[in-house]
């Protein structure tokens, strides 16, 4: 994988889109401070997947959208394009499918988009990837292998102002041996997790061992009663056969329940439906609408007869006043006062009697003694005749006879009228009755099933319920049965019930248990699934245990063999980069000397351990310097810089990204530099950030940033071939 262009749009200061071609082996970005050089800088630390914002100079991810200025609106967006050569087609049977797909194409476009927001999405060829996948396609290129891919201006002391542990895993790093670190501290963890599984194993194997020996005991006693468990167990099944057989017996007696309910409820329905009859017949009687005018018309008579009895009540009380009249004017006769006397005194017993009888209604009798009244008064007509105007008395009483008797016939007629009434509405009522009595005998009957079916179903719910409890029983000794002997118990389908006695084998049944318990193993069954499960347990456990042992044997195998080619690997490192960094140490210092060595430091957070680490020593010609602390600044920058193309070029990326390395260095060093970049180009491709004109003078091309009116970035180029 080679290196072909970067692409800015909206990346800080980049407003507009600016690519930068990589095709010569050092190109040089240089321009003024404040141009945004640096920029290009953090544009590919950021589409490489960088996370620490202080490493791009940002507070967020937002920031690194270009925010605008007087002629150019602020961006929404802002991306970052690598453009890689594939030609060469670089395939690795570990890298996963997500990526795999990718290296199939002859030229790959990594990208990274930031959006106001601080929102972020990486890319490939235009499909949306992780970080995990970007990360994974630059391992591939070796980009992202080693920390000095992209090198910054001050980041070039930092090995050497590192700790000896720090440098050392600076060196590691370089070297490729992150992946043998990383594996380390895996089988590290893996181990440690294998020695707590192997101690919980262990304590769960301690644990269950009392109650496995206690489960052992009772397996031995067990062995005992399994002669009388298997008589219980055939006696058991002889049982269930026969009280199974008992049941569907009784089952089979039994009536359908069901039906007699329904019956019982068609049958309610139909005395129902005789007491609607009975109710509306009873209406009928009482309120038909003939009898009402029967009625109606029997009252109106009687209202006729009431009438006429009051006239002849009136006719009665005017003969009595013209009796009265009479006997005023007997009293003013001269006769005979004795005879007077008791005339006057049948006359008023005759008129008390008539009042008695008018007010009782008597009308007859009444009559009567107004005919005798009126004899009397004849009679005592020929006392006095002369003063007596016999002929207008007759008259007048033979006018209210004529009338009463008139009056008596319409009442005779009445009373006639009001029988005939009585007799119809009897007749009415009569037919009715009859119904009535049907219907009353028919209810009688019904009532009579109907008690009939009760009295059977309360025969068939006393039956069930004997059925019930022998169901129950059944059930209990089921669940008994199962306790002492398991579930086999109820396998008696094909049992021999030849001679069978009931009573017999439930006293059979009883000593055997009587027997078993006083063994004191009730649940032999349970008993030996528990047993069964806690040895399967314990053998599981062994098993275990064997296995995490082999485990831990593997995996300290795998960490010695790690370590050991870590430190093999590393070794063989440090005299790699020890030759190459003695060489480059010798272009920029001939004559001079540099090495790097194994030391042993002291924990400073413990103050005991030791842990090892590489110093470094230096030799100047013309100079008694060994300590790089005694170099001079631009000494140590060159220093530094050999070191890191040092342990570059063992392990080369297709391109590094120089940021004014050189900013400290002198014309004179800086001419050393510039042999540094030659040698470093025939490995990777360079993208150098410079001031420096010694620095320029190395480059294939140059690229010039300035800072348009526009407040935006631009770039010229020139190509020195040409």
């Amino acid at each position: 994988m080679i290196l072909k262009s970067i692409t800015l749009s909206g990346f800080k200061s980049f407003a507009k889109k600016t690519t930068i071609d990589v095709h010569s082996s050092v190109t040089g970005i240089v321009g003024p401070n404040g141009s945004g050089k640096s920029n290009i800088a953090e544009a590919i630390r950021f589409v490489l997947g960088e996370q620490s914002m202080k490493s791009i100079r940002s507070k967020s991810l937002g920031d690194l959208v270009f925010k605008g200025s007087s002629t150019i609106h602020a961006l929404g967006r802002a991306s970052v394009s690598l453009t890689i050569d594939n030609s060469k087609k670089v395939y690795n049977d570990n890298v996963a499918p997500e990526v795999s797909k990718f290296l199939a194409y002859d030229e790959i476009v990594l990208s990274r988009e930031v959006f106001v927001d601080g929102g972020s999405t990486y890319k490939i060829n235009d499909a949306e990837v992780r970080l995990k996948d970007v990360q994974s396609l630059l391992s591939l290129a070796g980009i992202g292998a080693s920390v000095h891919t992209i090198i910054s201006q001050g980041e070039a002391d930092k090995i050497l102002l590192a700790s000896p542990k720090e440098r050392k895993e600076m060196i590691e790093d370089a070297l490729g041996l992150r992946i043998h670190q990383i594996r380390l501290r895996e089988s590290e963890r893996k181990l440690l997790k294998v020695k707590e599984h192997m101690n919980t194993t262990e304590l769960l194997r301690r644990e269950i061992a009392p109650e496995l020996r206690h489960l052992s005991s009772l397996m031995q006693k067990l062995g005992k009663v399994e002669d009388e468990r298997v008589t219980l167990l055939e006696n058991y099944k002889k049982y269930f056969k026969y009280e199974n057989e008992a049941i569907k017996d009784l089952k089979a007696k039994l009536g359908n329940t069901t039906e007699l309910n329904a019956k019982v409820v068609e049958i309610k329905q139909q005395l129902e439906n005789l007491n609607k009859k009975e109710t509306e017949i009873n209406s009928a009687v009482s309120n038909v609408h003939e009898k009402a005018k029967l009625n109606q018309e029997k009252s109106e008579k009687q209202e006729e007869r009431f009438v006429i009895e009051r006239e002849i009540s009136n006719m009665l009380y005017e003969k009595k006043n013209i009796l009265s009249k009479i006997n005023d004017e007997i009293k003013t006769l001269s006769i005979d006062k004795n005879i007077f006397v008791n005339f006057k005194e049948n006359i008023n017993n005759n008129l008390d009697s008539v009042k008695k009888l008018l007010n009782q209604g008597d009308i007859v009798t009444a009559h009567n003694v107004i005919d005798s009244t009126k004899n009397i008064l004849i009679t005592s007509n020929s006392w006095h005749s002369e003063s007596i105007n016999k002929e207008e008395l007759n008259t007048q009483i033979s006018n209210l006879e004529n009338k009463e008797q008139e009056l008596n016939s319409k009442i005779t007629n009445i009373k006639t009228n009001i029988s005939e009434i009585d007799e119809k509405i009897e007749k009415l009522n009569s037919g009715k009755i009859v119904d009535l009595q049907n219907i009353y005998r028919e209810k009688s009957e019904t009532e009579r099933v109907l008690r009939d079916i009760e009295n059977k179903i309360s025969s068939e719910s006393y039956h069930r319920a004997n059925l019930e409890n022998k169901e129950n029983d059944f059930i209990f000794a089921t669940t008994e049965a199962q306790k002492f002997v398991g579930h086999d118990a109820m396998n008696y389908g094909f049992v021999d019930m030849t001679s069978y006695d009931h009573v017999q084998n439930m006293r059979a049944i009883e000593r055997s248990k009587i027997r078993i318990e006083e063994v004191g193993i009730i649940n032999g069954g349970e008993i030996k699934n528990n047993f069964e499960e806690m040895s399967d347990r314990d053998k599981f456990l062994a098993t275990e245990i064997e296995d995490l042992t082999k485990s831990q044997e593997a995996l300290n195998t795998l960490v010695e063999s790690l370590v050991t080619t870590i430190d093999n690997d590393f070794k063989k490192g440090v005299e790699k980069i020890n030759f190459t960094f003695s060489n480059f140490f010798h272009d920029v210092f001939p004559g001079g000397r540099a090495k790097l060595f194994n030391v042993e430091t002291v924990d400073e957070e413990n103050g005991v351990e030791t842990v090892s680490g590489i110093d470094i020593e230096v030799s100047l010609p013309d100079k008694k310097v060994k300590d790089i602390n005694m170099l001079s600044g631009g000494e140590k920058t060159l220093c530094s810089i050999a070191l890191l193309f040092a342990l570059t070029s063992i392990t080369p990326p297709p391109f590094m990204v120089l940021d004014e390395t050189d900013a400290a260095l002198d014309e004179m060093n800086a001419k050393k530099y510039g042999k540094l970049l030659q040698k470093l180009s025939e490995k990777s491709r360079l993208l150098v950030i410079t001031h420096n004109r010694e620095t320029m003078n190395e480059c294939d091309i140059l690229y010039g940033v300035t800072m348009g009116f526009d407040g935006s970035s631009k770039m010229l180029s020139i190509k020195f071939d040409k």
